[in-house]
């Protein structure tokens, strides 16, 4: 089944996925102009793999959830489905990068982390206000 892309454009979860992107990448330059200054690379790495921990599962609900529901189905599947699936991936991220990143700044990687999983509380308030405002 294919992806209609203007379908996910539309889709609530791309603005926040979005911002997350650009997110990452300007903490992460901010945080490689850092990492230069302090001769330095664990801030900048950690703060792009962040990223990657967040956006790839966002990226997978995304995919999951714009799929055309069958007639006569409910989505409910689906939408577990791709909650599983955001759990499982962010768990693999996470072992991953504990794992394999080294050297790793776990104040920068939490702390980009969390600035970019607020981002999904954040992104969705601010429209709901820009709506309320229209009305």
């Amino acid at each position: 089944m294919a992806l209609d892309l203007t379908t996910i454009k539309r889709s609530p979860l791309f603005k926040i996925l979005q911002a997350q992107f650009f997110a990452t990448l300007v903490l992460s330059a901010c945080c490689l102009i850092f990492d230069f200054l302090v001769r330095d690379t664990a801030a900048a790495l950690s703060a792009l793999v962040a990223g990657g921990v967040c956006l790839l599962p966002g990226v997978y609900v995304l995919a999951v959830s714009t799929r055309q529901v069958p007639d006569g189905d409910t989505g409910f599947g689906m939408a577990l489905r791709a909650e599983v699936g955001r759990l499982l991936l962010s768990g693999a991220g996470f072992a991953l990068v504990f794992v394999f990143v080294s050297p790793l700044n776990v104040a920068v990687f939490f702390g980009v982390l969390t600035f970019l999983l607020g981002l999904n509380a954040y992104i969705p308030a601010r429209e709901a206000q820009r709506r309320r405002r229209r009305h």
